[in-house]
């Protein structure tokens, strides 16, 4: 064996990870990660763990981290979920997303995205089919981000934001340059300056294009892989137009170049999305439903709250100290105070009204996790569904875009055919830029969001954006009678002390376990009698809508519905295994506002209605008083849904909740919000009928913005395309007035509802 004569290689490892060291690298360490961490280990007294690893203890080197983009397999499996998406400027996004359902049947149930907050929200039909879903949504061109509360949106609208900028000053910088090398273009220089100059647009006009212009590109991508027609598919095919012709241009010698005016539109394109996008994201149009309700907490889970006098709660709680009284009608209906004690519950948006002494409260829940925002988050779940008005100018915009793009290229070939290449060039670009219908597209959402914001103000919640679309082609209005038309807070005439004790606790425990206003009155009844009395727990108990309730524990009891008496008061029988133990006179009171209400709305062309389950008499005295001539009585629940299909209703948002449900368009003026949203499309905050009329007017005034916006969004189309066609527009007007033409629709639909706020 012959041996070599080489000399020996010196191998030195690292002191830290036993790895070897470069032999580029000089010192002790192979990397200036492993001279740190060695040098915290022994400033921080912990060198024993080099002792242990010279014992024998293994400690495995790391592996390198595997990238992989889009797995949610890690994520808690939950069947509704949200995505934050990256990439969504128009309502075509909003198109194409909620089409998941149809094209991934298998994996999700319903979507639904806000084009606001670029918040999808989906639910899942399999839980382990999170991450096919999230890698179609990327392969459509969004990037989503999981999120799980409203905190998490800012922080990605605001990195969005950032990269959008990002684009924008990148495009802003290469068309200063370009416009710069321009001067002495158009100035007449020749020669070998005039080819570095021409050379040095071309260069610079590529990453304005396929870099800051990416995003032209995604959309069109997305458009053709769903086989829909893309919003920016005549747009990237001006700009692609322009590119390669004035490429070609340079290559033959001809310099009829573009790169000017290329690079300008794509700012000016990017500058308008971003502002339009910064519009959306703005107060303006964010509803911020939960900060109606709510301030933010600043305190944190388990934490003891001291309740302050007349100020509303921030977080859920239970009380841990102290007595007092809560308003607790937000929930549910009820006006009447609740006596808090040890123990008991506290909900974000309720009312502390008073108390003897303090009162403490732990925290459990804030912010997106209490009962408040749970419920609010179900209303703005539906607030994103889009109206018919919104499919519609969605339709009409897919065949504008495509009517314009066979014009484009009908016209490019007759330019090429006359030889007129450069100037057909020119007025085809102003033609597909200067007819991008996203003003109409995006104002559309923009009137609703605006009308909605405007009635939460004055007090109306409004959970279907649809309720505005349809009010102002119905004509007929129906009103629930106890507790819209009238205070509803009705009073019980009862002796209760000549009744026995054990009827009594039959009684109240009848009336505890109903929402109904008479069993309200009779419940407030003992109160004002001041008989303290037990509570029954019931076999069976049945509250029987319109009929009465029903009950048994050895004994069968029924308060039934109520009957008219000689006076016109409506009268309810107590009554034990059929035998009548005594009578209940009901009184209640007409609201002050209803009579004027009334006549405006007939003013307005409305047919009005009083639909009821009392009896004719009291019914017809109160339509008497308020000068309505058509009503209802002795009426159920499944007759009056079928009286009020294809009109509005106007009632309790418990009683009434059938009927509300069937209606066109349906408004709760009674009840608390848990159970008025689930049957209404509209809530009341504040008790009575004086919010009608702002809805109303608000809802024809939706209407009569959306066809001013159509009408304003056509007629510059036509006249755009007309100029662009006839060469007395070029590219670079066409790009100002595309983005133009949006802002001026916006402001006009933001300043009509400024001046109905």
């Amino acid at each position: 064996m012959k041996l070599s004569n080489r000399s020996p290689v010196a191998v030195v490892i690292c002191k830290h990870c036993n790895s070897l060291i470069p032999s580029e690298r000089k010192g002790e360490f192979c990397c200036n990660g492993c001279e740190s961490v060695y040098g915290i280990l022994m400033n921080a007294g912990l060198s024993e763990y080099y002792q242990l690893k010279e014992d024998g203890v293994c400690f495995k080197a790391p592996k390198p981290i595997q990238h992989q983009a889009l797995r949610f397999e890690y994520v808690t499996p939950v069947f509704k979920n949200k995505f934050y998406l990256e990439g969504v400027h128009c309502s075509a996004c909003l198109w194409l997303l909620e089409k998941l359902p149809q094209m991934m049947p298998e994996s999700v149930k319903t979507c639904s995205l806000n084009l606001n907050t670029s918040v999808l929200s989906f639910e899942l039909l399999d839980l382990s089919h999170i991450n096919q879903v999230a890698q179609r949504i990327f392969d459509w061109g969004y990037t989503p981000h999981l999120i799980s509360d409203s905190d998490q949106v800012d922080l990605k609208i605001e990195k969005e934001n950032r990269k959008r900028l990002l684009d924008l000053g990148i495009a802003g910088a290469i068309t200063s340059n370009v416009m710069l090398m321009s001067i002495p273009l158009y100035s007449g220089v020749k020669g070998n300056f005039q080819t570095l100059f021409e050379v040095l647009s071309f260069v610079l006009a590529i990453p304005s294009l396929f870099y800051s212009g990416r995003v032209f590109f995604k959309n069109v991508y997305s458009g053709i892989k769903t086989k829909t027609f893309p919003i920016d598919g005549p747009i990237l095919l001006a700009l692609l137009v322009a590119f390669f012709f004035s490429t070609y241009s340079l290559v033959v010698g001809t310099h009829q170049l573009y790169f000017d005016s290329l690079t300008a539109l794509i700012f000016l394109l990017l500058a308008s999305r971003y502002y339009l996008a910064r519009l959306r994201q703005s107060s303006q149009m964010n509803l911020g439903i939960l900060d109606f309700f709510q301030s933010k907490f600043t305190g944190k889970i388990g934490d003891l709250e001291k309740l302050k006098i007349d100020e509303k709660i921030q977080f859920d709680g239970i009380v841990r100290k102290g007595e007092g009284w809560c308003d607790y009608s937000q929930f549910t209906g009820e006006s009447d105070p609740v006596r808090l004690h040890a123990g008991d519950p506290v909900y974000a948006g309720t009312v502390f009204l008073d108390a003897s002494q303090d009162v403490w409260v732990e925290v459990q829940k804030i912010g997106n996790q209490t009962r408040l925002a749970q419920l609010l988050q179900k209303v703005s779940e539906i607030q994103s569904k889009r109206t018919v008005t919104e499919l519609v100018s969605d339709q009409w915009s897919q065949r504008l875009l495509i009517l314009v793009t066979s014009i484009a290229v009908v016209s490019l070939a007759y330019f090429l055919y006359l030889g007129k290449v450069a100037d057909g060039i020119s007025r085809i670009l102003a033609l597909l830029i200067v007819t991008c219908p996203c003003a109409l597209a995006l104002a559309t959402p923009l009137v609703f969001t605006l009308a909605m914001k405007s009635l939460l103000k004055k007090g109306l919640l409004i959970k279907d954006p649809s309720s505005l679309d349809r009010l102002p082609d119905v004509e007929d209005i129906y009103f629930d009678k106890t507790g819209t038309l009238t205070e509803g807070r009705l009073q019980a005439e009862v002796n209760l002390s000549q009744i026995s004790t054990i009827d009594q606790s039959a009684l109240y425990s009848l009336v505890r376990l109903s929402r109904h206003p008479a069993s309200r009155a009779i419940e407030r009844a003992f109160a004002e009698q001041k008989i303290l009395t037990k509570v029954i727990p019931w076999k069976f108990f049945e509250e029987k809508m319109g009929v009465g309730l029903f009950a048994n524990q050895g004994d069968d009891y029924s308060l039934s519905r109520a009957l008219i008496t000689k006076s016109g008061y409506t009268e309810s029988s107590f009554s034990k295994n059929g035998i009548e133990i005594c009578s209940v006179i009901l009184r209640d009171q007409t609201r002050s506002e209803s009579k004027r209400i009334i006549k405006e709305l007939m003013d307005r062309g409305f047919e009005v209605h009083i639909l009821s389950g009392d009896h004719e008499k009291p019914v017809q005295s109160l339509a008497s008083e308020l000068g309505i001539n058509h009503y209802y009585f002795l009426k159920n629940p499944e007759e009056k849904a079928k009286i009020v299909q294809g009109s509005i209703m106007i009632g309790d948002g418990v009683n009434d909740s059938l009927a509300l449900s069937e209606s066109k368009v349906s408004i709760a003026v009674q009840g608390g919000m848990e159970a008025a949203i689930q049957s209404a499309q509209v809530y009341s905050l504040k008790p009575g009928i004086s919010l009608i009329l702002p809805f109303v007017d608000t809802a024809r005034l939706v209407r009569k913005t959306l066809r001013q916006n159509f009408m304003m969004s056509t007629s510059y189309n036509l006249i755009g395309a007309i100029l662009s066609l006839s060469g007395h527009m070029n590219p670079l007007i066409a790009a100002v007035l595309m983005p133009a033409s949006a802002l001026t629709v916006f402001w006009a639909s933001m300043i009509r509802f400024k001046e109905r706020s």
